[in-house]
């Protein structure tokens, strides 16, 4: 059979004995989705590597500056920066961006070894979170220093978020 306009002929669906052709219909649709979501989810890695490939390049007092805007952007609301001096030099000592009532907290850096966890065996009172005590953990140093920071400066006054 010949479709308008088009010279490939039409393949008629395959003759499977146990399936009905609704229910042939049915799992022809589910394969088109779970390749279309396979090709979704390849476009997503392409994606966020290259956004990486850009974070990765930008220095300390940029970082700052779009961390704060990204912060901003995704909390649809005005924050307070005082991540960076009037030279726009990284300040420390101070939580990077937070909101009003510090429901939102915002700490940025650009060491290298952020993302580097160090692998030892969880500790007495380490929360493994339902994990084998005897598994190894693995810590991010310079994030817990960071969410402490926060925590630290937040006067008791704890934020929802710490980003």
């Amino acid at each position: 059979m010949r479709v308008s306009g088009d010279y490939r002929e039409a393949a008629p669906p395959p003759v499977v004995p146990s399936l009905s052709a609704f229910s042939w219909l049915v799992l022809t649709r589910e394969r088109e989705r779970e390749r279309e979501h396979m090709q979704s989810d390849l476009i997503k890695k392409r994606i966020i590597g290259n956004l990486i490939g850009e974070v990765v390049e930008l220095d300390a007092s940029s970082l700052e500056i779009v961390g704060h805007s990204l912060i901003e952007l995704l909390e649809e609301n005005r924050l307070i920066h005082h991540g960076l001096n009037k030279e726009y030099r990284p300040v420390g000592y101070t939580i990077d961006t937070f909101s009003q009532d510090f429901m939102v907290a915002g700490e940025y850096s650009a060491e290298k070894e952020y993302f580097h966890g160090k692998v030892s065996k969880a500790s007495a009172g380490q929360d493994t979170e339902g994990a084998n005590p005897e598994a190894p953990v693995t810590t991010y140093a310079k994030i817990e220093k960071d969410v402490q920071h926060v925590l630290d400066h937040s006067a008791g006054k704890l934020p929802k978020k710490s980003i």
